[in-house]
This record gives C-alpha cells, structure tokens and sequence, in this order.
C-alpha cells in the first residue's frame, strides 16, 4: 500500500481535521526517529 492509498483510506473513515492533522504528525515524528536510528529508505520502515 502506498502512502497516497494510506491517505485516502484514512480519509474515509476519519474526516475530523483534528484526526486528519494528529496523523500526519504522527506520521513526520516516526519518519524523523527512523531517520535517527539510520533508516534511509521508506521501504525500510
């Protein structure tokens, strides 16, 4: 599944902003740790 097909299944079944907003920073904090512990790729994670 891409991000892009993530998003917009997200989007179906949560159409709060604030639901919307809390996953997308969710989503920037996991990939700034997995950058930290040395993940390049997002394939790796």
């Amino acid at each position: 599944m891409t991000r892009e097909e993530a998003w917009d299944l997200l989007k179906e079944y949560n159409q709060d902003e604030f639901h919307l907003e809390h996953a997308e920073i969710v989503g920037k904090t996991m990939r700034y740790f997995a950058g930290k512990l040395g993940y390049e790729d997002e394939q790796d994670f």
